[in-house]
């Protein structure tokens, strides 16, 4: 499942805001070069819990 996680992060977009839905975690796309780096963080640290 991480691999999976790993690759859809790359993708911010649909896929990252659909993948953030189901993480629960409030990800709003408006400027993906700036949130790119902070979601990549809250999926790192989800997948470790």
């Amino acid at each position: 499942m991480t691999m999976t996680i790993g690759i859809l992060t790359e993708n911010v977009g649909v896929v990252g805001r659909f993948l953030a839905c189901q993480l629960g975690i409030e990800y709003i796309n408006t400027q993906p070069l700036i949130n790119a780096r902070p979601f990549k963080v809250a999926i790192a640290g989800s997948s470790h819990v």
